[in-house]
């Protein structure tokens, strides 16, 4: 169990207590009345005038605040849509009273709770004091900062009210909305990413591996220097003493496959948030630029258990989009492990394969000059938010430029999610 859904269950168990009784005042005031009784039984005159004030106040008092919490009404007044990372709501509420009520001050509480606890701590629950007489309304509005992608609660209420002596405390029932916030989503331009292996320099568009089928020959060309010499036309070249290339139609494999890593890093909480939020919003720009180009794109996250999802067409993002609420950065294993047993079992049926990691793991560098990636293309994108300077640097040293015979790949340090649209690469 979470230490928030702890936190949330611990609130709940308490604020069901309706009433507290103050035994220190009423100890107090019945000390008074005991001085006033012998007050008015040794001395007389006015003193059992005011015995008997004091004995009717109290009475009074609690059928005044009693008859205050039974026609008060807490309610919020809102309906959430969508709400995206970065955000600030305004939730409207509002305390009335159903029917004529004296004065009466109330103390209506706020608490919020977030998926890493930032803003769910005692320091920084919040107390109003409304003042309602007769039958009005107050509308309050309630401001919450979506610094972090994940599930928030806001409690509005108990509504509080004391006695007028301070003998006793009612409440009522809180008011709890839960919503969830969603990563942010960034028009990237990422053409050059999830291009498939080919022959060095060449990187067509997006998840689409272009190879020449020798079964569809289409004619011959002039020969121009820097092309293939194995396509070469021997026969006419012997003939005329000119050099021609066959050429042939292409047969072509598309999509990619993207590999999540969500591993949870140690490190502060909202440092940790940052990071973790880094990288989904990685995942969900590259996702709607991909199913936008309806490039076919497999994911797999690196939870518990591991999180899947297929799709083609610009119509797949919305429920895509949707289902990363269920994505949760608590697993361990690490995407390359789960990339080497997909291989393994031949399940990478895509030509281009992306990488999208918080962590600075120096496997991942090497991760796309690997001699076993020669038909594949893989761009590993690094979510350096919450890496130090120290780490980027290493990172940039680390990671190698290309190996012979092996279509040149990219790794990116992203402290910015908007580097990838000027193409920053190692």
């Amino acid at each position: 169990m979470s230490t928030t859904t702890r936190r949330i269950q611990d609130t709940v168990a308490r604020i069901r207590e309706r009433v507290t009784i103050h035994p220190l005042p009423i100890t107090g005031y019945l000390f008074a009345v005991a001085v006033f009784y012998l007050a008015a039984a040794y001395l007389g005159g006015g003193f059992p005038y005011v015995l008997a004030v004091l004995a009717i106040v109290p009475l009074l008092s609690i059928v005044h605040t009693v008859y205050a919490a039974v026609s008060v009404r807490l309610r919020l007044e809102t309906q959430l849509g969508a709400t995206v990372r970065g955000e600030m709501l305004r939730i409207p509420s509002r305390v009335s009273h159903t029917r004529e009520v004296p004065y009466a001050s109330w103390r209506i509480f706020m608490r919020l709770l977030t998926p890493y606890g930032d803003q769910g701590d005692e320091r920084n629950d919040g107390v109003e004091r409304v003042v309602l007489t007769g039958a009005r309304s107050r509308r309050l509005v309630h401001t919450v900062d979506c610094r972090h992608r994940g599930d928030y609660r806001l409690q509005i209420g108990p509504a509080e009210i004391d006695d007028v002596l301070g003998w006793i405390t009612l409440r009522t029932q809180p008011q709890i909305v839960d919503f969830h916030v969603y990563p942010r989503v960034l028009n990237l331009s990422i053409r050059h990413l999830g291009s498939p292996a080919g022959s060095p320099g060449t990187r067509g568009g997006a998840g689409r591996s272009h190879t020449a089928d020798p079964s569809r020959f289409r004619g011959l060309s002039r020969y121009r220097e820097g092309m293939p010499i194995r396509h070469i036309a021997w026969k006419k070249f012997a003939a005329h003493g000119q050099p021609y290339i066959k050429e042939y139609d292409s047969s072509h494999t598309s999509g990619v496959a993207v590999y999540l890593d969500l591993r949870r890093v140690a490190m502060r909480a909202s440092a940790r948030a940052e990071a973790e939020d880094h990288s989904m919003e990685l995942l969900t720009s590259v996702m709607r630029s991909m199913l936008e180009a309806h490039v076919p794109v497999d994911v797999y996250g690196t939870s518990v258990p591991i999180y899947t999802f297929s799709g083609a067409g610009r119509q797949m993002f919305d429920e895509f989009y949707l289902g990363t609420r269920h994505i949760h950065f608590n697993g361990d294993l690490s995407p390359q492990k789960l990339l080497d047993a997909h291989i393994h079992d031949g399940r990478v049926t895509r030509p281009s394969v992306i990488v999208i990691s918080h962590l600075p793991d120096e496997n991942l560098l090497e991760l796309p000059y690997r001699s076993d990636f020669r038909d594949i293309s893989c761009d590993v994108l690094l979510a350096a938010t919450a890496w130090s300077r120290q780490q980027r640097e290493k990172a940039k040293r680390l990671a190698p430029r290309s190996y012979p015979g092996i279509q040149k790949a990219r790794v990116y340090v992203l402290e910015n999610i908007q580097q990838l649209e000027d193409g920053v690469e190692l």
